[in-house]
């Protein structure tokens, strides 16, 4: 797993609840020094939603994420 998946995989575990891309962008804007495009965070999302690291619901036109567990995916074994 790679370094941004394992931030994003933080963020997820840091809300209360589901998250949209945006919140997760924001959470990730807050530790970086550089900014992330909208689009890579939801790649991202998208490819953790895959590996079944991550849940995607629909959320209104949109979709919302939630870490599943705590287990890195593939046993990446995290950073």
């Amino acid at each position: 797993m790679g370094t941004l998946e394992g931030e994003v995989l933080e963020a997820l575990w840091a809300g209360a609840g589901p998250l949209s891309v945006r919140d997760v962008l924001d959470r990730l804007y807050a530790a970086r020094s550089r900014p992330l495009a909208y689009t890579t965070v939801m790649t991202v999302l998208a490819r953790l939603a895959d590996e079944g690291a991550v849940q995607r619901q629909r959320a209104g036109r949109g979709y919302a994420y939630q870490a599943i567990g705590r287990a890195f995916p593939r046993g990446g074994g995290g950073r």
